[in-house]
């Protein structure tokens, strides 16, 4: 697996809630839900990873033309939902389609009674690479969880977990080139990228840089949750913390029905809270610098006198521009009487779950497109479902008036690239596509503010990223170099003997981690021995490489080495004690 790297700082942090199952390829087990007339569910690969961009559909194989009865593309998070069917299944099959799995089909009544596990696809024969990363703060070296990894190919996200204990693993990785995007709250995101064939393994390391300063990010939130009716505390309360829309962390409340939130930095929060039988209770807080704050809160019991709040809807989104789902999340309100009764925020689908019979409307709201409003009724237990044309707001005022220039050349001998691909990213979304001319340049227009990735990219050459951020109307030059391609290196019998060394007493450090580096993101690593040397074999020339020593207690340092041919270097790094 080849890697190429750069980081990239993105102002979109991501929500995740990922439920890990694992289970074989022989036994499938899936998810429909509920209701005569709608299945839905969740489709999961063999590590219990959701599969975004599955298709469903239901036919009946007997019929003329195969006419598919319902159809749905899984979200990102593998949800789906089958809406409309017959109330006779029994001569209906469902099948799903996926380019990097194999072809699921069954009896849709088979299909329909497994309600209990997610539906497991199987990947192709093909897909047989693994993907171990690892994260760490930048700035001691200490590992990271909750950090969001996201593995994109061809612009579509593939895969997405949160690393536990500084680590995560992708299996089943497909041959292809993929993008791949780490999140984490208050730190700054990362890009990174790779080419596999599918059937290697790599491991990486991730440092992502703090964005907050630590000495401001000692707030606590502090809540007491109470039953209402009976004013005894509540356990078991599952308490989510969200700051600006962002995931943060989640807790359950104690026997004395206590939640608390520490090592919170400045910032807007929304603390969600959920228990079963319970109705479910929501409070904002505003934190400055260390900040403490709190509140008592009292959930009442859910309520079932009336037997007509069954009810469900879904509000399919479409970008009326493109007849896809909208590129930016859209957030879809279910309105009485002047009172929002519930909130989704999404960018495929809005699901509504026990609506009472009544009348009401739906608020659809977004930065990015124009607000829409409707009616809807509600009858007793009815499933409903419409879909919803947003319209994208034309931003032709003031700051979509920025330029993007770029010039690609060789990183070698400086010349200019024709005919190389440049391709204009906002997020994992695709601005445009040029082929420089005979100077190796090209010119975007119209550019809004915001953060953007360029990618170039040519036969022969490795390609490259850059990021940059726009302003109001700003203007952007920017070179990337390529580099070519090489089958194989002009060498790989270097030494490298790298010492680490305390640099108050000059004392050698066993013990301490050492990476090795090279420009284009492969790492290898070693620990010293009782003489603070470690010695990396096998070094490839000509490369330059970055050497990191990493110590528990000692802040991390790091130095450059050029091997221009495959010789014998030793190098000495001094770290320095907390």
């Amino acid at each position: 697996m080849k890697i190429f790297t750069e980081s990239y700082k993105l102002l979109l942090p991501v929500v995740l809630f990922l439920t890990i199952l694992f289970s074989s390829c022989e036994n499938q087990p899936n998810t429909p839900n509920n209701n005569e007339n709608t299945v839905s569910g969740v489709i999961v690969d063999e590590q219990g990873i959701s599969v975004p961009s599955a298709i469903l559909s239901v036919y009946n194989p007997n019929a003329a033309g195969r006419t598919e009865l319902a159809k749905d593309t899984s979200d990102e998070d593998g949800k789906f939902s089958l809406t409309n069917l017959p109330t006779d299944i029994s001569a209906l099959n469902v099948k799903i389609l996926h380019k990097d799995f194999k072809p699921f089909e069954e009896k849709f009544s088979d299909f329909k009674q497994k309600t209990s596990n997610p539906v497991q696809l199987c990947h192709e024969d093909t897909c047989k690479g693994v993907l171990n990363i690892w994260t760490f703060k930048s700035s001691d070296s200490t590992k990271l969880s909750d950090v969001e990894v996201r593995l994109y190919r061809d612009g579509s996200l593939i895969k997405k977990g949160l690393t536990k204990d500084g680590i995560i693993t992708f299996s089943n990785v497909c041959p292809g080139d993929y993008i791949l995007k780490y999140s984490k709250y208050h730190f700054g995101s990362v890009y990174d990228s790779l080419s596999t064939s599918g059937s290697d393994t790599v491991n990486l390391h991730q440092f992502l840089v703090q964005t907050t300063p630590d000495s401001c990010c000692n707030g606590k939130i502090f809540i007491n949750v109470k039953d209402s009716a009976t004013n005894s505390a509540l356990s078991s309360v599952k308490a989510y913390l969200m700051q600006s829309g962002t995931y943060v962390s989640n807790t359950y409340s104690d026997s004395l029905g206590r939640i608390i939130f520490i090592s919170l930095c400045p910032g807007d929060y929304t603390v969600s809270l959920f228990k079963r039988g319970y109705n479910n209770g929501t409070l904002a807080f505003k934190l400055g610098c260390n900040d403490s704050a709190g509140a008592d809160i009292k959930l009442s019991v859910v309520a079932n006198t009336d037997s007509c709040c069954k009810g469900i809807l879904k509000v399919f989104l479409l970008d009326k521009s493109t007849g896809k789902a909208p590129a930016k999340g859209v957030t879809v309100n279910l309105v009485q009487n002047g009172k929002v009764i519930q909130t989704q925020t999404s960018t495929a689908y809005a699901y509504f779950s026990k609506i009472c019979q009544g009348s009401y409307q739906v608020h659809i709201t977004s930065t990015y497109y124009e607000t829409l409003q409707f009616d809807y009724t509600s009858h007793c237990n009815a499933v409903d479902t419409t879909t919803k044309y947003l319209t994208p707001i034309q931003h032709t005022d003031t700051c979509c008036h920025g330029v993007i220039d770029v010039v690609v050349k060789d990183s070698a001998t400086k010349a200019a690239l024709k005919g190389a691909g440049v391709y204009l990213y906002q997020g994992s979304t695709k601005i445009s596509a040029i082929s420089t001319d005979a100077n190796g340049y090209v010119h975007f227009t119209g550019i809004c503010e915001g953060e953007y990735t360029i990618k170039s990219s040519l036969t022969g050459y490795n390609y490259n990223y850059i990021t940059i951020k726009m302003g109001c109307n700003d203007s952007s030059y920017n070179v990337q170099y390529l580099s070519k391609t090489h089958t194989t290196d002009t060498c790989c019998t270097g030494k490298l003997t790298v010492t680490v060394k305390d640099s108050t007493d000059g004392s050698a450090i066993a013990g301490a981690t050492v990476y090795l580096m090279k420009t284009d993101g492969t790492a290898v690593t070693g620990t010293t021995d009782a003489n603070g040397q470690y010695i990396f074999n096998h070094i490839c020339a000509p490369y330059t490489y970055k050497v990191k020593a990493v110590m528990t207690d000692y802040n991390y340092n790091y130095v450059q080495v050029t091997f221009k041919d495959c010789t014998e270097q030793s190098i000495k790094i001094k770290i320095q004690k907390k």
